[in-house]
């Protein structure tokens, strides 16, 4: 598991795709694995970027899982063990 980040502030001159796709670039460079290596997705509901946006933008191939957890704060829990329990 890897982990990236973009900072904070309140006007990023960037949209939250793009943010999202620079903290998942990075988070896999942290891992050391590439966005080919990546067969799942899990996300908050109130996220307002799509699946479909970040398969296309950051270049994953073939998403065999896909997942949306209700909410946010406590269930960044879930995002981590929802894969792992699928496996």
């Amino acid at each position: 598991m890897g982990i990236g980040a973009t900072e904070f502030s309140r006007h990023a001159g960037r949209t939250e795709l793009q943010l999202a796709c620079e903290a998942i670039t990075a988070a896999l460079a942290d891992a050391g694995l590439a966005a080919g290596d990546v067969d799942g997705l899990v996300s908050y509901t109130i996220d307002p970027v799509e699946e479909t946006e970040l398969v296309r933008s950051v270049g994953f191939q073939e998403i065999g899982f896909s997942s949306r957890v209700p909410y946010g704060g406590g269930g960044s829990m879930a995002r981590c063990s929802t894969p792992r329990a699928q496996s």
